[in-house]
């Protein structure tokens, strides 16, 4: 909370309007992940019993056939963080602060900031974890130290590039539609 309000100054203050149709879209993302995660948990659940009752192991050939439950998970929350994503972009929102919710152009340092934030925490995830995943799997001599860091270091390179390319491509859409509204209000 001490780091968010030492931003208060630089975002500017809030806007009532876009917090109502920020908390109403979020909202939404929260519905989809919450019935998305039970849906999927509840699958995993139901294939880990009709295997068991049937004596068959899912992690062999029995399992090929099987949609993946990670498959699954990665598309509910997918579509839990594009669903309120489109959603506020057809209302012409982008950020409930003033600052970058009146922004008549694209704030392209915010827009680095954040893909920087982004690409730097992917990056590292990816690294850190592809490092405990081998060290379980063939152990802590056998892990492919410069390997793993320059798969982060490529995934940081994506996550920035694509990060820079969807929030600008945001922003921009949200100045297009909020200027077409304000068009309809002054007709």
């Amino acid at each position: 909370m001490k780091l968010e309000e030492r931003w208060h100054p630089y975002w500017g203050p809030k806007d009532e309007r876009l917090v109502e149709t920020v908390n109403k879209t979020t909202r939404v993302g929260y519905a989809i992940l919450l019935v998305g995660g039970m849906v999927t948990t509840y699958y995993a659940i139901m294939l880990d019993q009709v295997a068991n009752v049937a004596d068959r192991e899912l992690l062999t050939s029995t399992g090929q056939g099987v949609f993946p439950v990670q498959n699954l998970l990665l598309i509910v929350m997918l579509l839990g963080a594009f669903v309120p994503l489109a959603l506020q972009m057809r209302e012409g929102v982008i950020d409930e602060h003033s600052r970058f919710a009146q922004a008549e152009r694209i704030p392209w340092g915010y827009v680095m900031l954040v893909s920087l934030a982004i690409a730097t925490s992917l990056g590292f995830m990816t690294a850190l974890l592809r490092i405990v995943a081998e060290g379980q799997i063939v152990g802590w001599s056998q892990v492919a130290w410069a390997g793993d860091l320059a798969v982060g270091a490529v995934f940081f390179g994506l996550a920035f590039g694509l990060s820079v390319l969807v929030l600008a491509a945001c922003f921009g859409s949200a100045i297009e539609r909020r200027r077409k509204l304000e068009d309809q209000l002054d007709d």
